[in-house]
This record gives structure tokens, sequence and C-alpha cells, in this order.
């Protein structure tokens, strides 16, 4: 986005110093993304489709939706990476909001339990889930880069490594996109 920025504008935003208000203005707005990616996962739009009666106008249009979506949360995101202080404070978010649905989904149970019932949340064959899982795509593409970077705090790093079930959570989604193969084949 810096980039792009400036070659449009023809400057150099190296040399610009960003103020306080900015910053906080843009961990205001990762809070706010964090939050839209949780309400938008919890519309669940999507079901098997057991029959090739559907509407293709429908399906246009959510995938045009999809797209807007996709490059809005994207460059937000890569405004948020710019700043250190500002992708650890989303991704503490993020974990925040995991916490309180693990616990929602696991009952307080022991770990293995609580991995097992994670897997076998949801079933494709008769609930209506999240396809589009944003908020885990969402925290995975800023943990990665943080990652990448080396710049991934040690108490992020400790409860995103150091616990099974939150691997587990974070993992979800690959495993629920995963689950009509294993049926298939298994």
């Amino acid at each position: 986005m810096p980039m792009l920025l400036c070659s449009c504008l023809r400057i150099s935003l190296k040399d610009i110093k960003v103020s306080s208000i900015f910053i906080s203005q843009l961990s205001e707005a990762g809070k706010r993304m964090v939050q839209f990616c949780f309400d938008f996962d919890d519309m669940q739009p999507s079901h098997k489709i057991c029959s090739d009666n559907y509407f293709r106008n429908d399906y246009d249009y959510l995938i045009s939706l999809l797209e807007a979506l996709f490059m809005v949360i994207s460059q937000l995101v890569r405004w948020l990476l710019c700043f250190v202080e500002v992708a650890t404070h989303t991704l503490r978010s993020f974990l925040e909001r995991f916490v309180v649905e693990i616990k929602r989904v696991s009952d307080e149970k022991p770990a293995n339990q609580t991995i097992q019932k994670n897997f076998t949340y949801w079933s494709f064959k008769t609930d209506n889930f999240s396809i589009f899982n944003l908020s885990h795509r969402v925290f995975v593409d800023i943990l990665m880069d943080c990652c990448l970077k080396g710049t991934l705090s040690h108490d992020i790093m400790d409860q995103v490594l150091g616990d099974e079930s939150m691997h587990m959570w974070i993992a979800r989604p690959g495993l629920t996109d995963c689950r009509p193969l294993l049926t298939i084949f298994c």
C-alpha cells in the first residue's frame, strides 16, 4: 500500500513521521476489523447444496461481494502490518475472541475432549457453517507476517504455540474444508 501511495503521489513516505493519533486510529480500525470478521463469520451463510437447483445470479453476487470485501480487508491488513504495535494489538484482539469461542465450544472440558469437539464441531452434511472463516484467515495472515518479520511478541507466541486447543481452533477452518474429502476417501 505505501508503495502504491508513493507511486500515485510521487513522494517517498519513508521520511514522513506518522503521528500518534494516526497510529491510535489505525489500532482502533484493527479492533473494528476484528469485530467485523467475527460478525461476518457468525452469519454462517453456507450449507451443503444437495441439488443442482440453485440461483446463479445469487452466487455471482456473493462472489462479487467477497472479492470487494477481501480487497478492502487486505488493504487494511497491509496498513496494520506497517506498525508492529498495531499488528500486535490486533493479534491480541483476535486471541481474546478465540479464547471466548474455545470456552464456548469446550464447555470447560478436559483438553483431549476439547480438541475432539473442535474437530467435530460442525457437520458439513447437516449444519450451516461459515466457509469464509474470515477471522481465522485474517488472524493467520497477520500472525505469519509477524513471524516472518520476527516481530511476534513472546506472549502471543506462547499463547498460540503453547496451547493445543488454540492450535486446533486456528486450524479448524482447514479441517472443516477437508472434512468432505475425508468422508469420500475414508
